[in-house]
């Protein structure tokens, strides 16, 4: 009813199933912008793969649609980071690979200070080019929710070549994004210094020697 169509089409009845059960839904706002954001919440609520993470039943979820129509604040809100990836990302570049996104992002959040290989990424995520991933995470850039940085080399050609690192702009919203079983201290610590780096406005690199010694951060001297 919000976009006029359904969530999940398909030839025969098995294909829609097994798209509700491994596909994400289009985000309503890719179909139509005018949908209010509550009623997108409410919407991907109910259609969540996890019955632990729909409404309880059906007469939660009219009350929820209640306090919209009143409007009051519905009860489903949104984290920092569900605004920042479905408003700021899928929805306002007409992403109809949801799923893709969002694993992205989760596998972004859990490898920060990871040297990203887009090539591995476009064959994990079954995307059928680099540069879609490459665009994604332009995406990401682009709504402040992750930062990349190159490896340091005097040839600027090398340093579009080299493999870069990515840090999000929060710990604590890596910690809700990603995968950091312990704490996972020591990446978190990276990505703190990361911060506070960026902060003072350096101009940020990563850097390996020709022995292969890395260096996490490498801060040109400024001329």
């Amino acid at each position: 009813l919000l976009t006029g169509r359904e969530p999940f089409a398909g030839a025969t009845i098995h294909e829609v199933v097994e798209k509700h059960l491994h596909e994400e839904p289009v985000f309503p706002t890719v179909i139509r912008a005018d949908v209010p954001d509550a009623l997108c919440r409410i919407a991907f609520k109910a259609l969540e793969k996890d019955p632990a993470d729909r409404y309880p039943s059906a007469e939660a979820m009219a009350e929820d649609l209640d306090r919209h129509i009143r409007g009051e604040v519905v009860r489903t809100r949104a984290s920092l980071y569900d605004n920042l990836l479905y408003r700021d990302i899928v929805s306002r570049y007409h992403i109809r690979e949801v799923h893709a996104v969002r694993e992205l992002a989760r596998l972004l959040m859990t490898n920060i200070g990871v040297p990203i290989s887009f090539n591995k990424l476009k064959t994990y995520l079954q995307l059928g080019s680099v540069h879609t991933v490459q665009n994604f995470i332009k995406y990401f850039e682009t709504a402040y929710l992750y930062f990349t940085i190159n490896q340091y080399h005097s040839s600027l050609k090398r340093q579009m070549i080299n493999p870069k690192k990515g840090y999000a702009i929060d710990t604590n919203l890596a910690m809700e994004a990603g995968f950091h079983p312990s704490g996972d201290v020591g990446r978190l610590l990276e990505n703190a210094v990361f911060l506070h780096l960026k902060r003072q406005q350096h101009e940020i690199y990563s850097y390996q020697s020709r022995r292969h010694t890395e260096v996490d951060f490498y801060l040109p001297m400024k001329k």
